[in-house]
């Protein structure tokens, strides 16, 4: 039975290569579409080395230059934003977290050149946000007028810097001749949210009276169960203690909620596409087999002539299909394994990559069936009598 069906297989090579190169691009595009979304859950799960609740965020707008008197402004009205019963804690930042906003360099390393975000907090921010510290301690006054700058660092570029070294009090290069010291260390932290990957990062020390310091917005640590009837408040304050300067107040939450909405339509498009892809290869597998089907009433009509049933015949048009399809999909595994061997994708590890190559193949396998069932179906119409009267 087998040598019969791969000779008709054979014989019908044209028009089976064409099924295959459907498969295969509908096997690649799905396969690529299961490892966005397995990277992307994978993403979305890991910590974010920070806590969000009960924070908020206002974004101000000076309305002088002087660095001096911006400095003196926002210490004023930290001080201010401290006292009130509603606020717990009060500190500046340069971009809060949740939004697609950061500042970056380039550090070279032995690793070769480390793309690095980095922020300047005020002291105690790093506390109030629920960070942990790994080595060392955390930026504070004893910081100020050391002829070299002090900065912590996430444990990623520490790994990626100093290996298995101990990173605290060690220098390392910045920009140009500058070097740094690392006073501490602490647990990866994602300032973008939970679609955006662990990578490497730094914080230096906001001090407000060093008027190169850099800050732009804010933030206050409420007392759980503040509602945003506060914020009308917070406000006639906010311009009491800088009459002309514009702010924007945005919880942490609303933040967090419009990168989770935005990078959730991300992902969905892809997924639309590839859903999509998968109709029309549904469809086009099904016009094919039947015309096929329709084609070869002489040989399913001989089959049953020579004794085979209809269950028979329906499995051959099945099996076919079946070995055509992991044909297509060993092809097209050959293509995308490529991937993953040349490191284009970082995130793409090996797990995941064979974890979307079963799921992928399996979603084919069942298309395939799925797509079989109804033509084989129809191949168990045909009886001797039809044979004859073939021309």
């Amino acid at each position: 039975m087998f040598a019969h069906i791969f000779k008709m297989m054979w014989q019908r090579k044209r028009a089976n290569s064409l099924i295959i190169i459907e498969i295969v691009v509908a096997f690649i595009v799905l396969l690529a579409v299961v490892a966005f979304i397995r990277v992307s859950y994978q993403t979305y799960s890991a910590p974010l080395g920070f806590e969000y609740d009960n924070t908020w965020s206002i974004a101000f707008e000076p309305d002088i230059e002087d660095r001096a008197k911006i400095g003196a402004t926002a210490k004023q009205t930290l001080q201010v934003l401290s006292q009130l019963p509603e606020i717990e804690d009060a500190h500046t930042m340069y971009f809060p977290p949740f939004i697609e906003a950061s500042s970056s360099t380039t550090i070279d390393s032995e690793n070769g050149k480390l793309y690095v975000l980095m922020t300047s907090v005020s002291d105690g921010a790093q506390q109030a946000m629920g960070m942990t510290l790994l080595a060392g301690r955390w930026l504070n006054e004893s910081d100020n007028g050391q002829t070299i700058r002090s900065v912590v660092i996430n444990k990623m570029l520490k790994d990626n810097i100093f290996g298995e070294e101990n990173a605290v009090n060690q220098l390392f290069d910045y920009d140009g001749d500058e070097k740094l010291r690392v006073v501490g260390v602490f647990e990866d932290f994602r300032q973008m949210g939970e679609f955006s990957p662990v990578g490497n990062y730094m914080m230096f020390r906001t001090d407000l009276d060093n008027p190169k310091s850099f800050y732009r917005s804010i933030n206050i640590w409420v007392k759980p169960g503040t509602s945003r009837a506060f914020e009308e408040k917070l406000q006639k304050i906010l311009h009491q203690s800088a009459p002309n300067w514009q702010f924007e107040v945005t919880t942490w939450q609303q933040l967090r909620d419009e990168h989770i909405s935005n990078g959730m339509v991300a992902r969905m498009i892809p997924t639309v596409i590839a859903l999509f892809l998968m109709l029309m290869v549904a469809f086009g597998l099904l016009g094919v087999l039947w015309q096929n089907v329709t084609r070869r009433t002489q040989e399913l009509g001989l089959r049953r002539a020579m004794g085979a049933t209809a269950t028979m015949v329906q499995m051959q048009i099945i099996f076919e299909l079946l070995v055509i399809t992991l044909m297509a999909i060993a092809i097209g595994f050959l293509i995308a394994i490529q991937i993953p061997i040349s490191g284009v994708i970082e995130q793409l590890t090996w797990g995941v990559f064979f974890q979307s190559v079963g799921i992928s193949t399996v979603i084919i396998m069942l298309l395939s069936v799925a797509c079989a069932y109804y033509p084989s179906l129809i191949a168990t119409r045909y009886l001797p009598a039809d044979a004859l009267h073939y021309e």
